[in-house]
Parts: structure tokens; sequence; C-alpha cells
């Protein structure tokens, strides 16, 4: 466990590569100001997204008669993109990085529009805001901690492993009170995740802010945004699917 002069030691070693700039903590703030800006306008855009799905499958033909094609294809398309996304970004150019995370919350927001038309749009919207209280919370704490979690990422990546494949055998097996042991997991695994996630995102600035520039430090927002997206997201879905009152 490091404490916080272990801390301050690593940003003086790492604001030592780059002399011409003192890297300062408004500079780290407004760093993680833009992540979750872009988080928040992947949010924006996976709700509208969304409604308008739901318009579309309601009055164009076309869409409803495809729907589960175009569902198939929609998923697909959301794994490639965040593929590409994680393991190719130094490749990309930052704008590619920015239309290709926009293209995803779009692509998700269509995706999702089925929780509408399974759930009640009181127990989706209170479930979207437990999630939000759960993510400050887990957010904050990650921001503000000394206490380093990169052991705790470890187990946690463990355990979504295992929500994973639980919910692989779950499908084949359709069991209700498996559901809800994934749901009450996934809660646990994807609120640690934020913190995890944001107390990475904030001590990795300083080295990317020190050696590679705006445009390194832009994608890594782009990513870091990606990551707490997902965890919101997925987040949101299990608090649902423990609260949920179906139609």
């Amino acid at each position: 466990m490091r404490n916080s002069n272990d801390y301050n030691r690593y940003d003086r070693d790492v604001l030592d590569i780059n002399p011409r700039h003192t890297i300062t903590e408004e500079d780290v703030n407004q760093f993680m100001r833009g992540v979750f800006g872009w988080m928040f306008l992947g949010l924006l855009l996976t709700t509208i997204s969304s409604l308008l799905f739901l318009v579309a499958l309601s009055s164009v033909p076309a869409v409803s008669a495809n729907y589960m094609m175009l569902m198939i294809m929609f998923v697909v398309a959301q794994f490639g993109l965040v593929i590409t996304l994680s393991a190719a970004i130094h490749k990309l150019s930052l704008g590619t990085a920015r239309f290709m995370y926009v293209v995803y919350s779009v692509l998700t927001g269509f995706t999702l529009s089925s929780i509408f038309i399974v759930y009640v749009a009181d127990t989706i919207f209170l479930a979207f805001a437990m999630a939000a209280v759960f993510f400050l919370i887990m957010a904050v704490f990650g921001y503000t901690t000394q206490t380093d979690l990169t052991s705790v990422g470890r187990i946690l990546f463990a355990g979504l492993i295992a929500i994973v494949v639980a919910m692989i055998i779950n499908i084949f097996i359709g069991s209700s009170q498996i559901t809800f042991l994934i749901s009450i997991g996934g809660v646990a695994v994807f609120s640690g995740l934020t913190a995890y996630h944001v107390q990475r995102l904030k001590n990795e600035f300083y080295q990317y802010a020190a050696e590679g520039g705006p445009e390194v430090v832009g994608k890594l927002s782009i990513l870091g945004a990606l990551s707490l997206y997902l965890a919101f997201i997925n987040l949101f879905l299990s608090i649902l699917r423990i609260i949920g009152r179906r139609d």
C-alpha cells in the first residue's frame, strides 16, 4: 500500500521528465473534467439514440421487421469499436478516436432501447438515479483516496471475468436466482471499477502529460471516458435487473 509520500515522489519523478511545464493540481482537475465531460456526452447520446430507435421501431415497418438482424449488427459493431479503441488507439488520430467513441455511444443506445420495452419507465429512472449516486460516491473515493487500488483492480477484473462466464452459463440454464446473484456481483464489481479507473486516470495523466503531449493526453481522456462510461452503463443495468419491474 502506498502512502501519500509515495505518490508525491512518483509525481515529482514524472514531472522531472518535462521541466518546461510543471503539472499542477488544476491541470489534473481540468483533465478529469474533460474525461467526465466525454463520459456524460456519451450517456446523453446513448439516451437520445435509444429513444429515437424506439420511435423508429414503432413507426418504421422496416425497422421492426428487421429488429433482430439490426441488433446483431449493432452488437458486432460495438465490439469492433471498443476493441479498436482499446487496442489500437495509439495508431488512431485524436479526431478518429473521438468519432469512434461517439458512434459507440449511439450504437449502445440502439441496443439498450429494449429496456424501455421490458421495464416500466419509473423503474428505469430509479435505477439510473441509484447508479448515478453509487457512481458519484465511488468516483470521489477513487479521486481522493491515498490508498493504491492497483491490487483491488486486479481482483475486480477477475470478478468481471467471473460475471461474464456466469452470464454465458446462465444463458443455457435460465435461472432467475443466478441472474439476481450476477446482478449483485455486478453492482459490487462496477462500483469498485469506477473508483479504480478514476485513480488510474489521475495517476496516468502525470506520465502522459509529461511524455506524450496534448495529442496523447486527448486520447487518454477518450479511453478514460470509455472505461467510466462502460462502468456506469453496467452498474445501471445491474441495479435495473435487481429492482426492475417489468411491463
